[in-house]
């Protein structure tokens, strides 16, 4: 549920449960939470209507990793299992033009002909597929992988590989030689400039490359960037000359980059035919390439997408700790389009600082775009493998559904407010709706009537502890859309009864220090609340005391809360076991303990009512208490009894007996001192301090004969002391 982001808009010296207060949500991680139906969400925090999408192919394949159109129209999409190659017509039908026992395909190009080419992996092989329909082998470059094509304005055709990192020029013809080894193990995206030059992207040293040739030199290779990235995914052109490229993963430190010519009349192999294998995603279904192409199996590290100017100036435009950008395309307005995993999402940079979610597939990844012909573009998704026609135009309506807002309390809903724009046909309209269940999905209100006017209206939906608003988006012309910036919703939390939860009695013939001080040696420092140990020195809680030592004083404290937060004032009273009335010892304390003096009380059982009051926050008609009386505890002031207290002195040795009793507690403590000389303990008959009434008879060295003075005290457990003294002659 989403954390309470509260303005307090009250006046006056009342606090918390009396405000009112203001929920808020403007940011786009306040949106990212909800969930958009038709809705982009920009990133500074603004909703509009998404560009029409609509499904228009579900592929027999779960990963579609290529597409494709030609000049008539028709698109092409190519993935794996199962390498095959569909096309969807520009009448929408679609059909499986070619399969292989190959893997997967990972590359799609079309020439000036409408000639398709789809290489396979693993054991790479590019085929041609005519329009007419006969197929064939085109070139076998004897490697693993091939991760990207394509042509030059002369009909050649460049091919991106790995393991050898190599880029190879194919002829029309079908033959084909190294053009370029650029050091890398994977060449895994590759895109032709205006000038011919190759813009390339590798990995695993995440180098953005611009490989040129002039008139009968070799090609020469540049690094434009080299990323802090492991794997440069997609490069794009736009028509200006600017590149932009994704890379994704961690990259491992190393040296820098090594860019290599080919060798000369490298030779090719000849194209041999027969099944490849390899796997295309891990065992938690995650989308990767084979395992075998000496990629990382999971991707770690996020995403950032790089602009490198005409000039050659590179910068990073857009990154992510979480999103990977598997592949990257431009929309009918020239802007920049990623599409992510492993949410399905497509990113869409809108300007310098500025991007947007357009939308959220039900595949978790989107892993090829193209363009067609009417400035809409097309989509392929993998887990599930879909394709997707995206805009030109608006979706007509959209909504977005905020994420539950948990009020901490029973709340009642007041005024609904929107910021935003909405002119002409667009309209934008705000409901809510309310329950007591942390999820909406079942037995919550019904959605209200909208507020339609930035100026805002009731939010007319029931009291409870949660709530939740849906905005809606139309336009009708489909080309403009409203703009929803911030949804304001007031409430105030109703007041609930503070509650105390625990009352203890602390022990006797100790006071609370009126102030933190350094304690003195005998300080006692007590136990969490509700604890066994009652004099353990240390404290592992929320909250400890330390108490002073101070005869015949007694305390108490206790544990009180308030869902509102409200302030807390607390009333103490006392009352002996067998009255009827209680005694205030405090009116009114904002303390959670009370210590005091308890030589005004008569010995015996007592109990305290803690009455807890929340008035210092809420109007008096609002205001509430609760109380609750401690477990019975003892006052004991009175000294124990020393009886019958006699010594004797026998062959040299004093038999010393007397009795001890106590009428209220234990006797906890004996000693005896022999002609004024240190106290010693000493142990009653029954070895054991257990009993109010205690006998002791024990022995004393005397030292020769003459007068002798015996003195022995005993203590009860409440360190109340009695003395007593005998002389033997």
């Amino acid at each position: 549920m989403v954390a309470v982001s509260a303005v307090l808009l009250s006046g006056g010296s009342f606090a918390h449960a009396s405000e009112t207060k203001q929920w808020t949500q403007s940011l786009l991680e306040d949106f990212e939470a909800g969930t958009a139906e038709k809705i982009s969400l920009r990133s500074d925090g603004t909703l509009v209507l998404a560009p029409r999408f609509r499904e228009i192919y579900d592929a027999p394949s779960s990963y579609l990793w290529a597409l494709a159109t030609d000049s008539k129209g028709n698109l092409y999409a190519a993935g794996g299992p199962d390498a095959k190659v569909f096309r969807i017509g520009s009448d929408g039908a679609a059909a499986t033009i070619f399969e292989t026992a190959a893997v997967e395909i990972h590359a799609l190009a079309v020439d000036a002909h409408d000639n398709v080419y789809a290489a396979t992996s693993p054991e790479a092989k590019i085929y041609k597929i005519e329009p007419s329909g006969g197929q064939s082998v085109f070139f076998d470059p004897g490697l693993d992988y091939v991760w990207d094509m394509a042509f030059d304005s002369k009909g050649n055709l460049f091919v991106a590989t790995g393991d050898s990192g190599r880029i190879y020029r194919v002829t029309p013809d079908g033959k084909g030689e190294v053009y370029f080894d650029t050091g890398e193990t994977h060449v895994r995206s590759i895109e032709i400039d205006a000038a011919g030059n190759l813009i390339v992207g590798t990995d695993p040293g995440g180098l953005i490359i611009r490989v040129s040739a002039k008139q009968g030199a070799e090609p020469a290779g540049f690094v434009l960037y080299q990323t802090s990235k492991k794997e440069v995914t997609s490069v794009i052109l736009a028509a200006d000359g600017t590149i932009y490229a994704a890379g994704v993963g961690t990259r491992a430190a190393s040296g820098p980059p090594q860019i290599s010519s080919p060798p000369a009349g490298d030779p090719i192999p000849a194209p041999s035919a027969g099944p490849v294998s390899g796997s295309p995603q891990d065992a938690q279904g995650q989308l990767q390439p084979p395992q075998q192409s000496g990629l990382a199996t999971r991707v770690a590290g996020g995403s950032e997408i790089y602009r490198i100017a005409p000039d050659g100036e590179p910068a990073v435009v857009w990154s992510s700790r979480s999103d990977i950008v598997y592949t990257l395309g431009f929309d009918g307005q020239g802007r920049v389009l990623a599409g992510t995993g492993n949410e399905g999402r497509l990113i869409r940079l809108d300007s310098e600082h500025l991007h947007s979610v357009v939308l959220t597939t039900p595949s978790r990844q989107i892993t090829a775009l193209a363009a067609g012909p009417n400035k809409q573009v097309y989509t392929a998704t993998s887990n599930i493998g879909k394709v997707f026609e995206l805009g030109p135009a608006l979706e007509p309506e959209g909504s977005f559904e905020s994420e539950p807002l948990d009020a901490g309390s029973f709340s009642q809903w007041g005024r609904l407010e929107w910021k935003g724009t909405a002119s002409g046909q667009a309209k934008i309209a705000v409901s809510t709706r309310s329950g007591n269940l942390d999820s909406p999905s079942r037995n919550w209100s019904a959605w209200s009537s909208p507020v339609t006017s930035p100026e805002g209206g009731d939010a007319a939906s029931p009291a409870a502890c949660f709530v939740q608003w849906r905005a809606v988006l139309t336009s009708a012309a489909g080309d403009d859309s409203p703009l929803l910036d911030s949804v304001m919703l007031y409430y105030r939390p109703k007041n609930v009864a503070p509650v105390v939860a625990e009352i203890e009695a602390t022990p006797a013939n100790y006071r609370f220090a009126d102030k933190p001080q350094n304690p003195p040696a005998r300080n006692l420092t007590l136990p969490p609340l509700g604890s066994s140990q009652r004099r353990a020195i240390t404290l592992a809680a929320k909250q400890g005391h330390t108490l002073l030592p101070e005869q015949g004083y007694l305390g108490v404290r206790w544990d009180a809360s308030d869902a509102n937060d409200d302030r807390l004032t607390f009333k103490v009273e006392i009352r002996a076991e067998d009255e009827s009335n209680w005694k205030a010892l405090e009116e009114k304390t904002e303390d959670s303990h009370l210590s005091w003096d308890s030589t005004a009380f008569p010995d015996g059982l007592y109990r305290v009512r803690i009455t807890a009051s929340d008035a210092s926050s809420n109007p008096l008609a609002t205001a509430m208490t609760h109380s609750r009386i401690s477990e019975p505890f003892r006052i004991d002031n009175s000294a124990p009894r020393i009886n019958n207290f006699t010594a004797n002195l026998t062959s040299g040795k004093l038999r010393v007996q007397f009795a001890a009793a106590d009428t209220a507690t234990t006797i906890k403590a004996a000693e005896c001192s022999l002609d004024g000389g240190d106290w010693k303990p000493v142990l009653p008959t029954s070895r054991l301090f257990d009993s109010q009434d205690l006998s002791f008879d024990f022995e004393l060295e005397a030292d020769g004969a003459g007068e002798h003075s015996i003195a022995v005290r005993v203590y009860d457990s409440h360190d109340n002391m009695a003395t007593a003294k005998v002389l033997v002659r």
